[in-house]
């Protein structure tokens, strides 16, 4: 329903966050989460970020671990800097 709406330009005012969230949950509902699917390429790009943040702060705390991870998933969903 608003996968058909964004992709048939029907959408009239610009897209909520709601609006985002439901689109993505819906894309991804739909494919199932077999390799290769939409699902499964976030599920790993999240798996790997928080891999990374890991490995790199073995030694460094929970708080430290954490929102390098955070730092990771900002700059990839949304392409902004967040570190502190």
């Amino acid at each position: 329903m608003i996968q058909e709406a964004i992709s048939n330009n029907n959408v009239k005012s610009p897209i909520t966050i709601k609006q985002a969230m439901e689109a993505l949950t819906e894309k991804m509902n739909s494919e199932g989460t077999e390799p290769g699917t939409y699902a499964s390429a976030w599920h790993c790009n999240l798996a790997m970020l928080c891999s990374d943040a890991i490995y790199e702060a073995l030694s460094d705390t929970v708080d430290k671990i954490s929102n390098d991870a955070a730092d990771k998933i900002m700059k990839l969903c949304f392409d902004i800097d967040t570190k502190k």
